[in-house]
C-alpha cells in the first residue's frame, strides 16, 4: 500500500461537525475520515472496492481491532436509530468500503 501524501486535504465537509453527526459518530469519525481518504472513485468506495483488512486499518489508526469494529458498526448505522455512512461488502480478502453521501470527488472537479 502507497503511503498517504502528507497535506493534501482529504474532502470532509464543515457539515460533518454538525452536532447530529457529532453524536451520531463520536470517535468513529476517525474511521471515517481514513475512508473519506482513501476513496478513490466517484461512487465513495475505498482503493475502487479493492480489499481492505483490518490490519491496515490498525495501521493507520492505532486502534485495536475490536474498538475499529465497533467504529464500523457505528458508521454502518447496525442499528434503524442510526444514520448510515457507509456501507461494507465482505470478500475472501477481507472487506470493500463505500462511503455513502461521498463529497470528495465532486468537489476535485470544480
Amino acid at each position: 500500500m502507497a503511503a498517504p501524501r502528507d497535506g493534501f486535504a482529504i474532502g470532509a465537509r464543515r457539515g460533518l461537525i454538525d452536532p447530529d453527526h457529532v453524536q451520531a459518530m463520536g470517535e468513529a469519525v476517525w474511521l471515517f475520515l481514513l475512508c473519506v481518504d482513501w476513496q478513490t472513485d466517484d461512487d465513495g468506495w475505498v482503493y475502487g472496492c479493492r480489499p481492505v483488512v483490518w490490519q491496515q486499518i490498525q495501521y493507520r489508526l492505532g486502534k485495536s481491532r475490536r474498538t475499529l469494529q465497533r467504529w464500523m458498526r457505528i458508521l454502518e448505522g447496525d442499528n434503524p436509530l442510526q444514520k448510515q455512512y457507509i456501507e461494507t461488502r465482505q470478500t475472501n480478502r477481507g472487506f470493500c468500503i463505500r462511503v455513502l453521501n461521498q463529497k470528495k470527488r465532486q468537489e476535485d472537479r470544480k
